[in-house]
């Protein structure tokens, strides 16, 4: 079984978020975006995107939050790292909530979930372990649902 979260370099894994906002840049995203990479501690790091506009398929203008915390760790020749926490959300430019993604809480929700806004009241789904969306799962679930 495949860890789809897994260890991978820092090298790398910095390398794959910045080649997910170019692979969408051309057709859905403008200008290009850039990852805000913070180090609190030489083992936590904190990767943001905020206020990126996508243009889905349908021409909607969709806001997107992206927030992951990052675990480091020596590697051997390399660091590694793996994300830890993560919010991706997003919502119509001029403030409806659409959708939002979270790893588990401490007070409530104690598991990997997807809040839904298109219903009222929203819904909160389970999502299993391993199976929280890669940003660009994310991006296209937006540019392809609405």
């Amino acid at each position: 079984m495949s860890n789809k979260h897994g260890w991978n370099t820092w090298e790398n894994y910095l390398r794959v978020h910045e080649s997910v906002l170019r692979k969408y840049q051309a057709n859905f995203i403008s200008p290009a975006p850039k990852y805000s990479v913070i180090k609190f501690t030489e083992y936590y790091y904190q990767l943001t995107l905020k206020n990126l506009e996508l243009k889905t398929r349908k021409g909607t203008v969709v806001c997107i939050n992206i927030e992951k915390d990052v675990e480091v760790r020596p590697g051997g020749t390399k660091q590694v790292a793996r994300t830890e926490g993560y919010s991706y959300q997003a919502w119509l430019k001029g403030g409806r909530n659409l959708v939002r993604y979270d790893s588990p809480h401490v007070n409530h929700n104690k598991f990997h979930h997807k809040h839904d806004y298109l219903y009222l009241p929203k819904d909160v789904l389970p999502v299993k372990n391993d199976e929280w969306p890669h940003v660009s799962e994310f991006f296209d679930e937006i540019i392809n649902n609405f």
